[in-house]
């Protein structure tokens, strides 16, 4: 079975720098099969069995990087069938197309409560908007996402939970090397 793990926060601003070449050896030491890397950012695609959940890889896959790395690394996993969902259900498929690098995905370990959600959307100032897809949430920053007042970091504190994101063309490479 096909997944791709997402690795939160490496290789950002010169911060937790792991060259993919070692992180595809780490997952083959791992036992996955056919791994490779989607650009720098954390994105690790691999095949494993299809019986083990994607919570056990996170964890098991985490606790490697901390051993043999020595740092520690949130993982987030999701099988092939999970980000086709994702990519299916995008309800800003227009700016998909227009501008994907100001779509992002931001893969969560749990599903935020509606009140949460809602008072988080009620805090935006500017043209932001935020959906709450499974295990997901889709953030659109029209004006662009470096001077934006919705960050990870208030996501993450007023929903409670931790994530990664990707923008949409990340996304999308990523689906395209899953075939």
């Amino acid at each position: 079975m096909k997944y791709v793990a997402l690795l939160r926060g490496i290789n950002v601003g010169g911060h937790k720098k792991i060259a993919m070449r070692d992180l595809c050896l780490l997952f083959e030491t791992l036992g996955f099969k056919q791994v490779k890397s989607i650009l720098q950012s954390g994105n690790i695609v691999f095949e494993a069995t299809p019986h083990v959940s994607e919570t056990h890889l996170e964890q098991q896959i985490a606790s490697a990087i901390d051993q043999q790395l020595q740092l520690d690394i949130a993982v987030l996993v999701r099988r092939k069938e999970s980000l086709v969902e994702i990519i299916r259900n995008n309800p800003f498929s227009a700016l998909a197309i227009s501008d994907p690098s100001h779509l992002l995905v931001m893969v969560v370990d749990k599903n935020p409560s509606s009140p949460a959600l809602e008072a988080l959307i009620k805090c935006i100032q500017g043209r932001e908007q935020i959906i709450g897809g499974h295990q997901c949430l889709y953030l659109a920053y029209p004006d662009g996402i470096g001077r934006s007042k919705l960050t990870h970091q208030l996501i993450e504190k007023k929903l409670g939970l931790q994530g990664t994101a990707r923008n949409w063309t990340t996304l999308a490479r990523i689906h395209a090397s899953m075939p």
